[in-house]
């Protein structure tokens, strides 16, 4: 009953801390321009900003420990792409968690893939019908 779930996150929400540099680049909307126009970026962080990681890491990090504390999985992150292995009810379980918890973190898995040994498809269909993985 082994399978492997990784998903892919959407972006990353506003997480911030007390660095100087982050109270300065996001303590208010920044103006974002566009041909004429201006609009708010109230949300998230500024690709290419080095602390946006760093940030990102030390929002998810109490997601990530929830995840490994209340299933039996073993689990891989590197920045926002998370992957699991494990019993395929373990793996559900664990699923079910990132749909719930995943948003109040920032985390919004847009990609999942669920991929089993042959003889496990059948049970993993059932199991994992209607959630879009």
């Amino acid at each position: 009953q082994t399978g492997c779930v990784a998903q892919y996150s959407r972006g990353v929400s506003g997480v911030t801390h007390n660095h100087n540099h982050v109270t300065n680049c996001y303590s208010r909307p920044s103006r974002l321009f566009v041909g004429g126009d201006s609009l708010l970026s109230e949300e998230g962080t500024t690709q290419g900003d080095p602390v946006a990681m760093a940030m990102f890491g030390r929002g998810t990090l109490p997601f990530i420990r929830t995840l490994g504390e209340s299933c039996k999985i073993l689990q891989r992150w590197f920045a926002d792409d998370g992957n699991a292995a494990g019993k395929l009810v373990e793996l559900r379980k664990y699923w079910d968690i990132v749909s719930r918890l995943g948003p109040l973190y920032g985390y919004y898995p847009s990609k999942c893939h669920l991929t089993v040994k042959l003889d496990k498809r059948e049970e993993a269909e059932e199991l994992f019908a209607n959630t879009g993985v």
